[in-house]
Formats: C-alpha cells, sequence, structure tokens
C-alpha cells in the first residue's frame, strides 16, 4: 500500500503537467527501452533517442547564463539531469553521483539559491521484495554551481515516508522541502536543511493545520515567508489548501478562500511580502492570484485567457518585485499551444508575450530567471503538435517581452 500511495503521488504530479492520461504513463511508469526514431533534429533527418536524450523536462534552473540545467526523464524512462555552458545552444549530461533505476526514476524539481549552491528533487523505483517495489526519494546538492554533485544525507525514514513535490530556499543555505503526508503516521513531513542540501532532517515543526498533501512551495528570499498549497481529497490542489508562515514554519495559517476549484501550481515570493500564485480554473481557464500581505489574503490578479480557452498555467518567476513571466500552454483544435505572459507591476496586470512564428507548439513544464541578468529560460515537457519536431527551450533577454527558440543538441 504505501507503494501505491507513493506512485500515486509521482503519477498526480505528472497529470497536472500533461493533464492527459498518455503523459501520465510517459512521465512515471515502467518504460520498455526505446530503440525506435525519436524526434527529427531538422524536420527531414530522424534522431535515434541515444542522440536525443532528454524525453520528459520536469524542471529547470541557472545559477548563470554559463551554467543551467534540465532535469526530467530520458527515453528509457530513467532520472536524466543536463548542463548547458552557452545558454542553451548545447547541452550536456551531468553524471549522477547515485544509481537511480535507469528505467523507472526521475527529477521532480531542481532550483539554484545562490551562484554556488543547487539542490534537486528526485525518486527511484527500487525492489524491496520479489513482488513489492517502492518509489524511494533522493536529493542531489552542489555547492559549487554544479561542477560536482553529491548524494545529499536524508533521515532514515524518510525515503520511504512520502513522495517529495518542491523545494524553496529564504537563503543560500536554507531551504524546506514539502511532500506528501505519510499516512501511516499522519504527518506532514517538511525536511529542511541548513547546510545548502548536503544533510536534511525532519524540521520538527508542526504542518499546515490542513494537513493536505503539499504540492507546491515559494519562499521569500533573507526573509521566513514561505507560502504553501495543498490539495483537498487528493484529488487537485486547491487555494482552499493554500497556508502561509511568516516564521519559517514554527507556525501555518490559513489563507482566506479566494475562488473555488483553482488549481495551484506555482508559488513565489518576493520583496515585502508579497506573493503570486500562477494555477487554472476547473474549467481550464488560466489565474494568477496575489497576496500583498504575506499571504494573509489574496485577490485575482488577471485571468490570462478568455474563459474555456483550456489553459494551463505551469511555470513562474521573477526577476525582481516588479518583473515577473508566467507560463503554461492550451490545447486547441491543431494540437498545443504555448503561453507565455509578463508582468511589469508585481503581477497587478499581465500581457501575453511575443513568441517565435514557429515555435508556438510547447507545453511548457515551467521558467526559471537567469540571477544577474534581465534573461529567462523556459522549459517543455515536450512538443505536442507537431511531435516529431525537435524539443528545445524557449529564452528572452529583455524581461520576457519577446522570446527566441533554442533546440536541444548535445
Amino acid at each position: 500500500m504505501k507503494f501505491l500511495r507513493l506512485y500515486y503521488s509521482n503519477t498526480y504530479r505528472f497529470a497536472v503537467v500533461a493533464a492527459t492520461a498518455a503523459l501520465i504513463f510517459a512521465s512515471i511508469v515502467v518504460r520498455t527501452p526505446v530503440t525506435a526514431y525519436a524526434y527529427p533534429s531538422n524536420g527531414s533527418t530522424p534522431m535515434v533517442a541515444s542522440e536525443q536524450k532528454i524525453d520528459d523536462v520536469s524542471s529547470g534552473a541557472c545559477v548563470s547564463l554559463s551554467r543551467c540545467f534540465l532535469v526530467g526523464n530520458d527515453f528509457k524512462g530513467g532520472a536524466l539531469m543536463l548542463v548547458s555552458t552557452n545558454e542553451g545552444a548545447n547541452w550536456q549530461d551531468v553524471t549522477l553521483p547515485n544509481s537511480p533505476n535507469p528505467t523507472a526514476s526521475g527529477f521532480v524539481k531542481i532550483i539554484c539559491q545562490s551562484s554556488d549552491n543547487c539542490v534537486a528533487l528526485g525518486w527511484s523505483l527500487v525492489p524491496v521484495s520479489p513482488s513489492e517495489e517502492i518509489a524511494e526519494q533522493f536529493i542531489l546538492a552542489t555547492t559549487d554551481g554544479g561542477t560536482t554533485w553529491s548524494k545529499s544525507s536524508l533521515p532514515s525514514s524518510y525515503t520511504e515516508s512520502g513522495s517529495m513535490n518542491d523545494v524553496s530556499c529564504i537563503s543560500s543555505s536554507d531551504c524546506m522541502v514539502v511532500a506528501e503526508s505519510d499516512t501511516t503516521t499522519g504527518s506532514f513531513p517538511i525536511i529542511v536543511t541548513t547546510d545548502a542540501g548536503l544533510t536534511w532532517h525532519y524540521s520538527g515543526l508542526p504542518g499546515p493545520s490542513n494537513a493536505y498533501p503539499q504540492t507546491s512551495l515559494g519562499c521569500e528570499l533573507n526573509s521566513e515567508l514561505c507560502v504553501t498549497a495543498g490539495f483537498i481529497a487528493g484529488i487537485k490542489p486547491s487555494v482552499d489548501g493554500l497556508s502561509p508562515t511568516t516564521n519559517y514554519g514554527t507556525s501555518w495559517n490559513k489563507a482566506a478562500d479566494v475562488t473555488a476549484g483553482l488549481n495551484v501550481t506555482s508559488i513565489g515570493c518576493f520583496t515585502s511580502g508579497e506573493c503570486l500564485v500562477t494555477g487554472y480554473t476547473n474549467t481550464d481557464n488560466g489565474v494568477i492570484i496575489t497576496s500583498s500581505d504575506k499571504g494573509s489574503s489574496w485577490h485575482i490578479s488577471d485571468v490570462v485567457a478568455p474563459a474555456n480557452s483550456n489553459i494551463i498555467l505551469r511555470g513562474l518567476a521573477c526577476l525582481d518585485s516588479r518583473n515577473c513571466v508566467t507560463v503554461g500552454y492550451m490545447f486547441n483544435s491543431s494540437g498545443a499551444a504555448t503561453v507565455i505572459a509578463r508582468s511589469t507591476d508585481s503581477g497587478q496586470s499581465w500581457q501575453r508575450a511575443t513568441l517565435p512564428s514557429s515555435q508556438k507548439d510547447f507545453t511548457l513544464t515551467g521558467v526559471t530567471k537567469v540571477p544577474s541578468s534581465s534573461e529567462y529560460m523556459a522549459y517543455a515537457t515536450q512538443r505536442m503538435a507537431p511531435l516529431q519536431n525537435n524539443q528545445g527551450t524557449l529564452w528572452s533577454s529583455n524581461k520576457g517581452s519577446t522570446w527566441t527558440y533554442r533546440p536541444i543538441t548535445y
């Protein structure tokens, strides 16, 4: 039963990303090794799976313009991390310090909290008996900007206690991870680090009183403000599960409800206690809500697309307290369409960004800022229409106004 619970949580996370049953299985289940052709690199010459290594991109992060990372799964279903040292022009494999299951493992999230420190959350299916497997959790950390990575030390019981869903930091060394609740104890397993992710321990503090499995987390740097979102009855994230803390988890409050049926996908907090939440309604209408009082109350900032437009907002990043972007996708009669919107007033209003005319069919998973620059990198779980095209990243050097496409090449 524990394996089934962990399997469900990871499957659920990717279900939100893809919004289709087909992508659930493409993202998480054990796969038969792929030897068939993968995405063509130029529209005519097919690339084999070993050449086009990454399949699903779950997260990305940068420490600088000269070092960015993508994490996800390869075509065999194994965990994969890539690094680029030239603003996404080329990518290389990162040698992982652990040995995750090559056909059933993956990454959930990667963040870089400083120019030196990054952490990556992952899982790997491991056998515990001839008839049972569990999704064992792991964290990788670097303190030299990603030159080398090490497997972090976790509490002995944590690897099996709940699937990790999100991580956020209040400083270069202090970070928090939220996860699915452990139904065997009824606890809300928050773990924290004080050494940039090298070692983790239970916070020893109570979780949000709603006790929902927590799917998203956002903390303000150089502060003790964090906001987490849970989901109701194990079905979907909901604004009803938003909980802020102003003392780094010593106590949590329950935020006032904003709108029923809002599925939370990303949370960001920045200077002076202002926070943004992206998501979509039960009618697939992309919505952004904001708070200016450290998460105590929220209001709808903007609806990025018309009603019933089948839009899913998946990611959020802010260069500073005023300039932010949100990314996602929408489904239409021709397949998937990329969605990027930018704000220059702390999320109060949003405008759709200008996209490359030939690259508008990404199901964007998320976006990250590039520190010490005005650039963003957006990344996609995969190309949806047409599938035969090459994967890539989208980059903006003017605070999200216009974007350029860079294929993932090796």
